[in-house]
């Protein structure tokens, strides 16, 4: 868990040693107490939030874009994000996914594209809106 790797690490820098045991157990602790593994994680969007995040003294998860390798419309990736974002628990999740299937300028290109198309492009905006509202 990171929250007991931040702890061990905390540990190791003040020459304690702690086994993984009692780091999980003070994770588990301050978990209990509020105490987050991290402040702020981002999905659909490449490290902004958490790329400034130590200037204001908050701890860094997670980022999720295909800038950094997450494709988003992949189960594997999907699963793969939201169990991190649980293990991390951040205090806030920021993101903005594509709203490209919802944007006013998709009705001109409506005409322009077949039916299909169009249902497909509906079908992935209506999937990253969900993925977006089960994390935040």
């Amino acid at each position: 868990h990171k929250l007991a790797s931040e702890v061990n690490a905390i540990y190791a820098d003040e020459g304690i040693d702690a086994t993984v045991d009692e780091c999980e157990r003070i994770a588990s602790a301050l978990h209990a107490l509020g105490h987050s593994g991290v402040d702020i994680a981002e999905i659909y969007s490449p490290p902004r939030m958490t790329a400034r995040a130590m200037d204001f003294g908050l701890r860094a998860g997670i980022a999720c874009d295909l800038e950094t390798m997450w494709d988003l419309t992949r189960p594997e990736h999907v699963r793969e994000m939201e169990a991190t974002i649980e293990e991390e628990d951040p205090i806030l999740v920021v993101g903005s996914p594509p709203c490209t299937a919802f944007s006013q300028l998709q009705a001109w290109n409506k005409k322009r594209m077949s039916p299909e198309k169009f249902e497909a492009m509906l079908k992935e905006g209506d999937h990253h809106l969900e993925v977006s509202e089960r994390i935040y």
